[in-house]
């Protein structure tokens, strides 16, 4: 079982392979774990170090056969402190088709047949990374599988040994003995599945090589009630010695949801790698799935493709693909909180009910204590489990754990789910599974203090742990047809809500009205307040939404006419620098109803919106000549009168009332305001016009008329009426208390019906 000890800054285990235009370097077999006792650690304990390791085919799969070794090296994952420190090292290689290491324990007998490569210096770094010797004896691998021996003998030491990269999946794939003398053992006394990963570099024998390198979807465990979408990622690499240009790449799903699709990179340098994501993936059905990113096929036709396998569930979620576990996370004898990461993007209600662990095999985590925590995005605690003891009968299993309170609604947060671990200085151990994967997000899971704070993510070394939650799922608010709650009177309603589950039932006041796939529902005409909610059916999840409440209401703006008046039109004299000020009145006002009122102004032959003021009296004297309406608008919600440029372009719950048509004349069209139907014997002549007051009417005719005078607004009020008998020559009026404006001064004949209107300015 492969240990790894966590810190609160967890290291990267290093690179699978490293690639440049003249050289590549395969990493095999390749790390899964590490070792600090089965390679070189520079202490003394480890004065002399021999052992001899298989790399078999299947791990050395990227290396041509023919191709000419020409440096060997280990990875330090860790480095020997304060160091550096090192001494001689003798290196070995053999082809065989051996598949598992059947070398002799006598190192002479093992190392007999074998070719002796490198025998020189070989230096400890007090820094992690590569190791490299460049062999003295160049090597040809001719397929098959290789032994790698070692001799070494140290020479300086450091005080705190380095730990390598290395795989634990073959038993017995590492014969040696390690010895704190300066005698070499000649018997190879231990056996171990720990291999050192060794790196094999050789000329890049390449023109048209590419490799899917890493892949993974978004989670192990999709959980499609949260997200019907995710991200694929995938990493491409040219292991030519040249650039290559247009390389499709496609993406396959088999299973739950299937689903092609392909991109095309451009260009790839010689030894680039390339992270391509492919987007919008669709995750609606539930089920098991494999995902595969391949390229087509070229000179290493083997690492053309990489898969990723799923299961699409509708209340759980986790990283790992299945329940094969690689190795062991832990904080050994320390203390600290591992926990993974999830982004909650829906709307929906939800719950962290339970967090999962898979116990790795290891006894010396029986007896010990963790707890289940979840942190929000900040590492703010907001829920935990009761402390777990670790019995045997966990072992190797999954087991799930309830959050004491499970009522966190965590909708549209980032949110980790993972573990506290106690301390036990006595004897380490490592509870938590963990799982490798081609492509490990870097950011999936992170370290914290043991009351929280700011996550530390681990990076990619650790694999993906192998910890999940349990959701469950509460209200949701149903889109729908209606303005914030308000549908006119009479008119229907659409229930939409989230599309891609398998059953809808629509609910209206209480009571069922359909029940099936589809995922809309039409209401009859509303005339009462109505009640709806929407249960969703995906999987074995059930989800509810929330009731809404409609209202049906009815939009009344109203009848106008002129203030004064009983008139609904006018006209007006403008462009001649005094105000026309026109004012209205409702009719009735106690039938007025709606949520917003304005005013509206549109021209009459177009519609077009030309104003929207919030009351009278309404100012036209700078407009230019033509034919104008004024509205009231009454309406609910928004009917977008923000943005629309014409009256036809409002939608919703609204009405208008009837409109007061405003005719508007400049220049000498105005005259047409002035009548005179007196004969040419009964002259008027009303001066001074414009006047500040007094206003004379001064009648030029012989006859003695009996006149009625009268004076109006531009608006058609009524400002002043006199009878005057036996009129002869001259009147005189005073308007001094008038506002200024204009008016209109009516005078009629009692007895021949003649009138003269004439058009005043009062200022």
């Amino acid at each position: 079982m492969t240990k790894k000890l966590l810190t609160l800054l967890t290291l990267i285990l290093g690179l699978i392979m490293g690639y440049s235009q003249a050289e590549l370097t395969t990493t095999a077999p390749s790390a899964n774990s590490t070792t600090g006792l089965r390679a070189p650690n520079g202490t003394t304990a480890h004065t002399t170090v021999r052992g001899v390791i298989i790399v078999t085919a299947a791990e050395l799969a990227e290396i041509p056969n023919g191709t000419t070794i020409s440096k060997l090296g280990f990875i330090l994952s860790a480095a020997a402190t304060p160091g550096p420190s090192g001494g001689n090292i003798q290196m070995y290689l053999q082809n065989t088709t051996d598949v598992t290491n059947l070398k002799s324990t006598t190192w002479a007998t093992a190392i007999s047949t074998m070719t002796s490569v490198y025998n020189g210096t070989y230096t400890i770094p007090s820094v992690a990374g590569s190791v490299d010797v460049t062999l003295t004896t160049p090597f040809v691998y001719t397929g098959g599988s290789i032994y790698v021996a070692y001799d070494y003998l140290g020479a300086t030491f450091t005080t705190t040994g380095g730990i390598y990269s290395a795989n634990n999946s073959l038993s017995g794939g590492w014969k040696g003995d390690v010895s704190a003398t300066t005698t070499p053992p000649a018997t190879l006394t231990q056996s171990s599945s720990f291999r050192p990963s060794i790196r094999f570099s050789y000329d890049n024998p390449f023109t048209n090589e590419l490799a899917v390198t890493g892949i993974a979807g978004e989670k192990g465990v999709l959980n499609n009630t949260i997200s019907q979408n995710q991200t694929v990622t995938s990493l491409i690499k040219n292991t030519s010695s040249v650039t290559l240009t247009n390389i499709p790449v496609t993406l396959t799903i088999t299973g739950a949801n299937p689903y092609t699709t392909s991109q095309s990179i451009p260009t790839i340098n010689a030894g680039e790698t390339i992270t391509l994501l492919f987007t919008n993936v669709p995750t609606i059905n539930l089920g098991t799935q494999t995902i595969t990113v391949s390229i087509p096929s070229d000179e290493n036709p083997a690492n053309n493709s990489q898969t990723f396998n799923q299961n699409v569930l509708c209340d759980k979620i986790g990283y790992a693909q299945g329940t094969t576990q690689t190795g062991a996370v832990g904080f050994n004898t320390g203390a600290g909180v591992i926990a993974v990461k999830h982004e909650i993007p829906n709307a929906i209600e939800t719950y962290v009910k339970t967090v999962s662990n898979y116990f790795p095999v290891t006894a010396n985590n029986s007896g010990n204590t963790i707890k289940g925590l979840l942190f929000d995005t900040n590492g703010v605690k907001i829920d935990s489990t009761a402390v777990i003891t670790i019995t045997p009968a966990m072992l190797g299993t999954k087991q799930d754990f309830d959050f004491i309170n499970g009522n966190i609604n965590v909708a549209g947060q980032t949110i980790y789910v993972g573990f506290r671990q106690v301390a036990n200085t006595t004897s380490g151990y490592f509870p938590f599974a963990n799982q490798n994967n081609s492509y490990v997000d870097p950011n999936a899971a992170a370290t914290f203090g043991l009351n929280g704070g700011v996550p530390n993510p681990v990076g990619s070394g650790l694999g993906y742990l192998m910890i999940e939650a349990t959701f469950t799922f509460g209200g949701f608010d149903v889109a729908n047809s209606s303005i914030n709650g308000t549908v006119c009177s009479n008119s229907t309603l659409n229930i939409t809500p989230i599309s891609g589950y398998s059953n809808y039932e629509f609910f209206v006041n209480g009571s069922s009205v359909q029940n099936g796939t589809s995922a809309i529902y039409t209401t009859g005409p509303i005339t009462a307040t109505t009640t709806f909610n929407v249960t969703i059916t995906n999987g074995s999840c059930v989800i509810s939404s929330n009731i809404t409440t409609i209202n049906p209401v009815t939009a009344e703006a109203g009848t106008l006419q002129i203030t004064g008046t009983t008139e609904t039109e006018t006209t007006i004299c403008v462009g001649e620098g005094v105000d026309d000020l026109i004012d209205v009145e409702f009719v009735d006002t106690g039938i007025l109803n709606g949520e917003y009122y304005t005013f509206v102004i549109t021209d009459q032959a177009t519609g077009n919106i030309l104003a929207t003021p919030a009351s009278g009296p309404f100012n036209l004297e700078t407009a230019p000549p033509g034919n104008c309406d004024i509205w009231y608008l009454s309406y609910y919600g928004d009917i977008g009168l923000g943005t629309a440029t014409n009256v036809s372009q409002l939608s919703g719950c609204f009405d208008l009332s009837n409109p007061i048509s405003v005719t508007r004349l400049s220049g000498s069209d105005c005259d047409a305001l002035n009548a005179n139907n007196f004969s040419n014997n009964q002259i008027f002549n009303v001066y001074p016009n414009p006047t500040t007051s007094i206003l004379n009417i001064n009648y030029l005719g012989v006859k003695t008329l009996d006149l009625n005078i009268s004076i109006n607004t531009v608006l058609g009020k009524e400002v002043f009426s006199k009878k005057y008998e036996k009129v002869q020559n001259h009147i005189s009026l005073n308007l001094n208390s008038y506002p200024n404006g204009i008016y209109f001064v009516n005078i009629i004949d009692n007895e021949s019906g003649s009138v003269l209107v004439k058009r005043i300015v009062k200022n």
